[in-house]
């Protein structure tokens, strides 16, 4: 849902991995961080927003929403 785009989503490039891009999104209740291998094309991990990165994708995202 969230690397596929179904539901809105924030891409930022990893400052420790030039090959990495980390997606940033919202299912349901649950924040999700998942880094994302763009040469292997495959997911590393998904794991909860920290508290500071939630905090980014929810100013992010309303400012996304605003016509």
């Amino acid at each position: 849902m969230v690397v596929n785009g179904e539901v809105p989503v924030i891409v930022y490039p990893s400052p420790r991995e030039s090959s990495v891009d980390l997606y940033f999104g919202r299912v349901g209740e649950k924040f999700l961080m998942i880094p994302v291998d763009r040469v292997e094309e495959s997911i590393i991990t998904v794991r909860p927003m920290h508290r500071a990165e939630k905090a980014i994708y929810l100013k992010e995202i309303s400012h996304e929403e605003e016509p």
